[in-house]
């Protein structure tokens, strides 16, 4: 990939190029209606009008409750063509009162609401805007600053409080273009919006096809029927996915009895998948998973490549992406040699500007997550460092916890946190999902074989599923909280 080709590039003039090649090609579409290239670019115009005449502008932090519709992704584009800061608040709750609750210091000039039943602008003084989504271009000018910040996204809190996270344009778009090849992305994909556009794998995936050049599906249902039915009938061929989505949809097809043929591959990440799990929504599915890592702070930090093998797909989340510089830092900050483990961490175009208010230092990003490079290349995550757990002294690794509950074949999912022990320091205890009706007793007489004592949980909790953040990540802060309680 050029690198020069994409530095400096924005988000609407990535649209703009779209539209001036391929305007007459399918680009964002629902059960109701679809937008192609140059259609979408004209609303874009007419929208970014619409927020400059209001006093939007280059800067401006606009609150968006990013619902997953194509007139949500509209409106993001166009707040990219003024310049203005889009701060994506999970739609759930009112985004005043979703900031305020995050409790990061975030404030928004101007809200985008759509729950009155049609989108509307509102100001800090309430006054309201609605948008026309048909309304010619009028006069805006155009926000070219690629390196400014664009984007504020909120990490799940799912082990601890939220951050604001800014990030830029160019970093997402460069993300983007280096993905394409690796990813096996194609001219005719369609993409399935699955994931929330509050979170940077949703904003990632609409914003990756826009230089793309490929058709984004929203669907109107989420329930995993619903979406194996979208996928069949509108013919999807890829898909962004953390590992329990991946389960739920190949469940649901071999229970459904319903093939999805068109689903080539997709990207998955934000959680653990074990090879068994990785194999049998290969199988079932009958598409390729490309294993991939990154976070709020930086969206791609490595990705498997489609022409890689099962076991380097399924046992690793592929190599450093080729414009980013990957290193393992040991005691001291010292840099490990291939094999050892230790802090991943990462020099990168794609990285954060900065927490909202704090900017980034200079340097590499500390990931926080404990890893491992082969000598081949290839990334394995062994765990977080927050995830270690010290028991008298011990250091206790969640993940390998983990993993040993999910090689017992009774066991379906799993999460070890850490909690207080007056005698110990802090204890690893379990929630576990089963496969089928087992005893504790048994369960553990199973695990005792495969950990050593101070690794055994100190206690064990049985749920029918693991409680998972609006992202779909696993909610260790509510696992923490089920048995300090």
């Amino acid at each position: 990939m050029d690198k020069r080709k994409y530095e400096g590039k924005t988000v609407y003039g990535c649209l703009c190029g779209y539209a001036a090649e391929e305007g007459g090609k399918r680009f964002l579409f629902d059960e109701e209606g679809a937008y192609t290239a140059a259609q979408a670019l004209s609303r874009v115009r007419g929208l970014a009008s619409q927020l400059w005449a209001c006093g939007v502008r280059a800067g401006s932090c606009v609150a968006l409750e990013a619902v997953r519709t194509k007139e949500a992704v509209l409106l993001l584009y166009a707040l990219q063509a003024v310049g203005a800061v889009a701060v994506l608040t999970d739609p759930r709750l009112p985004a005043e009162e979703f900031l305020r609750a995050g409790g990061t210091g975030v404030r928004a000039e101007f809200v985008l609401s759509p729950r009155s039943g049609a989108w509307e602008l509102f100001a800090a003084d309430g006054k309201a805007q609605r948008a026309d989504f048909f309304a010619p271009a009028a006069f805006f000018e155009e926000g070219k600053d690629a390196r400014a910040p664009a984007f504020i996204i909120f990490t799940s809190g799912s082990t601890g409080g939220a951050k604001a996270v800014v990030l830029c344009q160019e970093g997402m778009i460069l993300n983007a273009a280096d993905t394409l090849e690796r990813g096996w992305y194609l001219p005719e994909d369609i993409n399935i919006a699955l994931v929330p556009v509050f979170h940077v794998f949703g904003l990632s995936l609409v914003l990756t096809a826009a230089v793309a050049r490929h058709a984004v599906y929203f669907p109107a249902e989420t329930d995993i029927v619903s979406v194996l039915h979208g996928i069949a009938r509108h013919g999807v061929t890829r898909m962004n996915g953390v590992p329990s989505l991946y389960l739920m949809l190949a469940e649901a097809s071999e229970r459904e009895g319903v093939a999805l043929p068109s689903l080539r591959t997709g990207l998955i990440g934000g959680g653990p998948c074990t090879p068994e799990q990785f194999a049998y929504i290969e199988q079932k599915l009958g598409m390729t998973l490309l294993s991939v890592y990154g976070m709020s702070e930086c969206v791609g930090i490595s990705l498997s490549d489609h022409r890689d093998s099962f076991a380097d797909r399924s046992g690793s989340v592929g190599r450093i992406y080729p414009l980013n510089r990957a290193h393992i830092l040991g005691e001291g900050d010292a840099e490990l040699p291939a094999g050892q483990e230790g802090e991943i961490c990462v020099e990168s175009p794609f990285r954060m500007l900065g927490y909202y208010g704090i900017p980034s230092e200079e340097g590499f990003l500390r990931t926080g997550d404990l890893g491992v490079i082969d000598e081949r290349g290839f990334l394995h995550i062994t765990g977080r460092k927050k995830d270690i757990i010290i028991r008298n002294g011990n250091n206790v690794s969640a993940a390998d916890i983990e993993r040993a509950l999910l090689s017992l074949p009774c066991v379906r999912a799993a999460a070890v946190v850490a909690c207080r022990s007056e005698r110990e320091g802090e204890v690893p205890c379990a929630l576990v999902v089963l496969r089928e009706e087992a005893r504790e007793g048994a369960l553990r007489a199973s695990l005792a074989r495969l950990l050593k004592k101070h690794e055994m949980p100190e206690k064990i909790l049985f749920a029918a599923a693991l409680p998972l953040t609006s992202t779909g990540k696993t909610d260790k802060q509510k696992i923490r909280e089920m048995f300090e309680a």
